[in-house]
Parts: structure tokens; sequence; C-alpha cells
């Protein structure tokens, strides 16, 4: 029987500030389809964290107060979700005070694009 997993998972660590914004840069294409993220370490309350390119969110806000809430996004935006070669991949978190979460974002293979 096949293994059925998903091609890949991005996982980030993102540190703790008040406003982190982080750039990647895409290697390979890809469309994302879920996005979710764990606090581990505290932070200030309403702290949020999403995924977008360099001008669109892709995901919606998603709660990651307090520590060991695990958040999941509950919107994708359709027409940003594609992401090519050289596309910036851009994670932000805001909130009121430093706080850090590990962010998995999953993937899905263009066709043809393995």
């Amino acid at each position: 029987m096949a293994n059925i997993a998903p091609k890949s998972v991005l996982s980030l660590s993102l540190p703790g500030a008040v406003g982190t914004t982080l750039d990647y840069t895409v290697t390979r294409p890809l469309v994302v389809i879920d996005v979710c993220a764990l606090c581990t370490a505290p932070g200030g309350g309403g702290d949020t964290l999403k995924v977008g390119n360099s001008a669109t969110d892709v995901s919606s806000a998603i709660a990651i107060a307090p520590v060991d809430n695990l958040g999941r996004t509950t919107k994708i935006v359709n027409a940003a979700r594609t992401f090519a070669i050289g596309d910036l991949m851009r994670v932000t978190m805001t909130g009121t005070a430093a706080g850090t979460a590990i962010v998995s974002i999953l993937p899905s293979a263009i066709p043809g694009n393995s």
C-alpha cells in the first residue's frame, strides 16, 4: 500500500518580537492549503500570526496566545495561495508583547512540478 503524506511541511520558528516579519524566498512552486501555529513562549494578549506574499494575505489571522495554544487559519485566499519559484512568502506576527511560535505551512505541489 502506498504512503499517503503531504509533499512537504514548511516549519518555521518565529523569534519573539512585536511586529516580527520574516520573508522567505520560494525555491519550488507550491500551493498553500493549510496554515497552523503553536505558541511556544508567552507574549501579550491578542498575539496573531498570518502568512502572505509580498502584497496580499494568504491566510486569515491566527490567534497564537496563550502558550501551548494551537491556532489554525480559518481562510486561505484562493487568488493568493499559489507561489512560483522566486516568489516571496511573508510570515507576520503581531501582538502587544514578545512571544514565539512554530508555524507549519502545508503546501501542495503544483502538478508537473514535483
